[in-house]
């Protein structure tokens, strides 16, 4: 090795050494990578460091989304390594997902020099602001050089990003890194020089966790006075604790998202049933609320968003990111400040009476003939799955959740727990993509069980995700819901036409034992309720494990039905 290609390696390792040692400070704890020729500084760097967990990823996609569930679960972020070319393209949808989701993930990509873009060199695309407006920032860092000024730069541009991917609730931000080979020198890579007179003591001195203060409140909220029927509407961001405060203060009952925590919490206020509830003409009619609360994003429920489009009450929406989440675009007040210092400034609340119980009564009486309906299903109906694993999962665990049906069942037929159980989703953008990689970052970095509810077509879409099998550390159940397509299109008037089995129910016959076996994954395919209880609360303390229960997709559309036509009224 020449003067001059030493020179760049060593300004190469230092790159990569510095980045390490700066996120391992900042509080990252995990590195989620695929493997490549031009991140090998970063990789090497981060494998070195001891205070960082690498997780080798064979798919970007799967690496992606397997950071988002290590995000979600530790609350921390997560660094996505990836190297040049479409390698860093196919980040892409779990970027938007962690955009929209507000999950910070610090994207460090590799790249070309300047010298070889546009000419023709192999992996080599436009990566300058390749994610658009998807994530929080974006900055093409410098090409490594030697000396200690230079790593000051590098090293506050990376604590800028974290705090950027920290800051309104979180998200995505993304760092270009452009490296001139050679990438190392075999025998420093563990322990690399740095330039003359650097000490990491002296150079980390200042270097800590980006941190959030509380936002404050001005607003006067003495006009909240005037409504004596709130509705509170809570997402997935704001805690049961908050949510049981501001609805106890407004005497209100709160309608709780899919994954909203409010759902797996104690609390007398707390409506599950609003699906079936909204769908009756006499209940509607008689619980117009004065005035509505959103506390996040609306649920999924078209029943509840067109209830509240034609009511189109005076509406307050928090977010705490900022972003507009209020697709209705209702006559909304939106306000931008943490849960906690809502729940500090709203007033005490003299509610109508009996405005709260004709909501608690009327979802008694919904939940008793739902029993009564779900014990008269001895086939295997997919909203069963959804409705059993809620009476029976144990008290501390997690619970993913895919898109399309499965998170419909969830919000019309999941039974409330006692507050242990913790459900999540990626409900940024509500694709499917990633969903079997998010469950198991999720579990990587729970010391819980973690169960996904899924169906085929979600599964089959993220099956690289199995890859990581080798890397994996926790306990993941993968309850997995055939119906051989698209079930939730059989829901829409397209069902009807005579192209819908082939274009739009996507009919699949994988077979599902055999992808298990070739990836070494456990595999049970219960054929009653009984057994699928039986399997469900078998132990299982490592590694992945998959049960596939088999439905038929026509028969589900048909007692779905059945059940949402249950009303509180006889």
């Amino acid at each position: 090795m020449n003067e001059s290609s030493l020179t760049n390696a060593r300004a190469t390792q230092a790159w990569g050494t510095t980045l390490a040692r700066t996120l391992s400070v900042l509080g990252v704890r995990y590195v989620v990578f695929s493997p490549g020729s031009r991140s090998t500084p970063l990789i090497l760097a981060c494998e070195a460091c001891k205070d960082l967990e690498t997780l080798p990823m064979l798919d970007e996609r799967s690496a992606g989304f397997y950071a988002i569930g290590l995000a979600k679960m530790s609350k921390k972020p997560v660094a996505v390594i990836c190297t040049s070319g479409t390698a860093a393209a196919n980040l892409s949808p779990s970027v938007v997902e962690a955009n929209l989701s507000g999950v910070p993930l610090l994207l460090l990509t590799a790249d070309r020099p300047p010298e070889l873009r546009d000419c023709g060199a192999g992996q080599a695309i436009d990566q300058l602001k390749l994610y658009g407006s998807h994530v929080r920032w974006f900055h093409e860092v410098a090409t490594p050089e030697f000396q200690t000024d230079r790593l000051d730069y590098l090293r506050q541009t990376i604590v800028h990003a974290v705090a950027k991917a920290t800051n309104l609730g979180g998200g995505p931000a993304h760092l270009n890194f452009p490296f001139r080979e050679p990438f190392f020198v075999e025998n420093e890579w563990t322990n690399p020089p740095m330039p003359a007179g650097f000490t990491w003591d002296y150079f980390l001195q200042q270097v800590s966790p980006p941190v959030t203060t509380r936002t404050q409140l001005m607003e006067d909220f003495s006009m909240f006075e005037n409504f004596r029927r709130w509705l509170v509407v809570a997402g997935e961001g704001c805690s049961a604790r908050i949510a049981e405060v501001i609805s106890e203060k407004l005497g209100a009952p709160v309608l709780a998202d899919a994954f909203s925590p409010v759902r797996e919490s104690v609390s007398s206020h707390r409506i599950l049933r609003y699906e079936n509830l909204l769908r009756d003409d006499i209940f509607r009619s008689e619980v117009t609320p004065d005035a509505v609360l959103s506390l996040g994003p609306l649920p999924t429920s078209k029943t509840l968003r067109s209830w509240l489009s034609e009511l189109d009450p005076p509406t307050w929406v928090v977010e705490p990111s900022g972003r507009n989440v209020d697709g209705l675009h209702r006559r909304s007040v939106h306000l931008a400040c943490d849960f906690d210092a809502l729940a500090d400034s709203v007033p005490k609340i003299e509610a109508d009476y009996g405005w709260l119980e004709s909501w608690t009564k009327a979802e008694a009486r919904l939940e008793t003939k739902l029993s009564e309906a779900f014990a008269q299903i001895t086939n295997l109906f997919e909203g069963k799955v959804t409705y059993r694993l809620s009476e029976i999962l144990p008290d501390d665990c997690d619970i993913v959740v895919a898109n399309s049906m499965p998170v419909r069942d969830v919000e019309w037929f999941w039974q409330g727990g006692n507050g242990k159980r913790r459900l999540w989703g990626n409900r940024g953008a509500n694709g499917i993509d990633g969903t079997l990689s998010t469950a198991l970052g999720v579990a990587h970095a729970s010391e819980s069980r973690t169960f996904l509810l899924t169906g085929d077509l979600a599964f089959l879409h993220d099956a690289n995700g199995l890859l990581s099998n080798n890397v994996f550390h926790g306990k993941l159940t993968v309850v997995v819901v055939n119906n051989h397509g698209g079930g939730i299109f059989e829901n829409l008037p397209i069902a009807k036409l005579a192209p819908f089995e082939k274009c739009f129910a996507t009919p699949q016959d994988v077979n599902i034992v055999k992808l298990c076996e070739a990836h070494g994954i456990t595999y049970t395919k219960p054929d009653d309720w009984s057994t699928f209880e039986d399997v469900i609360r078998e132990p299982f303390e490592q590694g992945i494990r998959v049960i596939e229960v088999v439905t038929d997709r026509k028969a589900d559309v048909v007692t779905r039905q059945e059940l949402l036509s249950l009303g509180p009224t006889d």
